[in-house]
């Protein structure tokens, strides 16, 4: 059974969680609880265990009083952000439409639906404090101390420069150039793995099916995915609130080229498999 409709409904491209985690904690700071925010991305406000991912997608679209869009080339570039936008440009007298537009995109890619009569919120002070203004005055919240405005968009600005930064770099970039950078950088990221993340990583690389049951709310878990490491292979839980994960394809191919990262992986395996509760402590 889908949930109580939320009010705002966040349209995005998953490849934008960096700037989409952010925003959320901005729309938060403002008043809006986070139960009344639909974001597909982000764990516990998108998409219910058991519902379909399209029908709740569409149905709190279409519900939801306010959609805030965050325009990026990832958004241009996907079909289905697209089809949501044409949903905000339909409906413009039932509900409000708020546009995020972010740096590695200008006013002359955004075609189609919208022009340059719409009001876009830029990744600026001056902007946010508008979009502060406007948004509040539609969900009605109480407006809250000009201090704390500051400092909502000083955070939300300074913990979203540096993915914009690295988004408006990557621009022109061919897309062989891009994964490459990426692969540099996830490599680094694995090579910094603490001990308990190196024995999960460990315990899924040698098991028979390279995959494992863990407790979703595991947080070793939730960071190695995060750190998009590891990925869930099912919807559906095993037994109570276990779910099975594995290793992503990237993480598989550099533990089998280098020796030296596997044969360290091999000794925590060796060495957990004498006391098998350790990982779940």
């Amino acid at each position: 059974m889908i949930d109580s409709i939320n009010t705002v409904f966040i349209s995005h491209s998953s490849k934008d969680i960096e700037f989409i985690l952010q925003l959320n904690e901005f729309l938060h700071g403002l008043g809006i609880s986070k139960d009344k925010i639909f974001c597909s991305s982000i764990e516990g406000q998108g998409v219910k265990q058991g519902n379909r991912i399209e029908d709740t997608v569409k149905m709190h679209l279409s519900k939801s009083t306010i959609i805030i869009y965050v325009l990026s080339r990832n958004f241009l570039d996907s079909q289905a952000c697209m089809q949501e936008l044409g949903v905000g440009w339909m409906s413009n007298e039932s509900k409000k439409c708020f546009y995020f537009k972010l740096d590695d995109i200008t006013m002359d890619e955004i075609k189609g639906f919208l022009n340059t009569s719409y009001k876009f919120t830029m990744i600026t002070q001056e902007s946010l404090s508008e979009f502060i203004d406007d948004f509040c005055e539609v969900v009605r919240l109480t407006a809250i101390k000009s201090s704390e405005t500051i400092k909502l968009i000083k955070s939300l600005m300074s913990k979203s420069s540096s993915f914009i930064e690295k988004i408006v770099t990557e621009k022109n970039l061919s897309d062989d150039e891009k994964n490459k950078r990426l692969l540099e950088k996830l490599h680094v990221s694995l090579n910094k793995l603490n001990i308990g993340e190196m024995k999960v990583v460990s315990s899924l690389y040698f098991a028979e099916d390279q995959c494992g049951s863990f407790e979703i709310n595991s947080g070793i878990i939730n960071l190695l995915k995060d750190k998009h490491i590891v990925y869930r292979l099912t919807e559906v839980s095993s037994i109570g609130m276990y779910f099975e994960y594995t290793l992503q394809p990237w993480v598989k191919d550099f533990i089998d080229s280098n020796t030296e990262f596997k044969e360290n992986l091999s000794k925590l395996f060796k060495g957990r498999a004498q006391n098998p509760y350790d990982f779940y402590r």
